[in-house]
């Protein structure tokens, strides 16, 4: 992809808090990444890849925070600088560091069916918040969500609501971590899943966020509360 922001692109993003970018990612980069995913996700949940169809999407949504760091494919795109770049243009702050990854499964026909408290995700998915309310790293300046199919003929109904899921395969939206989102517009976008890759200014924390269903994932790594994020475990992608 090649893109060159101008000063129009920033000021509609610094308007709106958002912006999207048609053909973001190309038709076999969004297959590539698709396919990275759910390599991770088979070996993550130890199923088969014929049986991923039939896993919930909750289960999807837990194990599908850091992929980048499972896969060099997945890891490649995350990593891009030219979409660190892009992000730093339109926040006009750098250096920028990445902060994580999120998938976001598609949901369709659970949309009248009653909440059980035990569906992390669909109960995230109620939320109208912001992105730096719901992330444990403190220190986001800006969120990039990617469409990655499955492209749907119907018509979409528009919501007076904020969108930040793209419609479209293999388009995607900058938005600033401020913005206030309604989660739940991702059922407007029947059967398509997404990708959310995260940006942190360089003096990032990692925090407890008890809203975000991953507050406890990066202990994992090594990192306590109230941490500085790292180089080496959450990289400077563009200067």
């Amino acid at each position: 992809m090649k893109f060159a922001i101008a000063k129009e692109h920033r000021d509609f993003f610094q308007k709106n808090n958002w912006i999207e970018f048609e053909n973001f990612l190309t038709s076999a980069q969004v297959a590539q990444l698709n396919q990275a995913i759910n390599q991770v996700l088979v070996k993550r949940l130890n199923i088969d890849l014929e049986h991923l169809r039939l896993a919930s999407p909750d289960s999807c949504y837990l194990q599908g925070r850091d992929l980048w760091r499972a896969n060099p494919k997945i890891q490649e795109l995350t990593c891009y600088p030219r979409f660190a770049e892009i992000a730093s243009e339109l926040v006009e702050k750098k250096p920028l560091r990445l902060g994580y990854d999120q998938l976001f499964p598609s949901r369709s026909e659970d949309l009248k069916i009653p909440l059980k408290s035990s569906e992390v995700y669909k109960q995230f998915l109620q939320q109208t918040t912001s992105l730096e309310s719901v992330s444990c790293i403190q220190g986001l300046k800006c969120g990039l969500m990617i469409s990655l199919g499955k492209p749907t003929d119907q018509e979409i109904q528009k919501s007076e609501k904020i969108d930040i899921f793209p419609t479209k395969a293999g388009n995607a939206i900058f938005f600033q971590p401020q913005l206030l989102v309604d989660w739940h517009t991702l059922y407007q976008h029947p059967d398509q899943r997404y990708y959310l890759i995260t940006y942190a200014q360089a003096l990032s924390f990692y925090q407890l966020q008890p809203q975000d269903p991953h507050t406890h994932a990066l202990k994992h790594l090594g990192y306590i509360f109230n941490d500085k994020l790292s180089d080496k475990l959450n990289p400077i992608l563009f200067r």
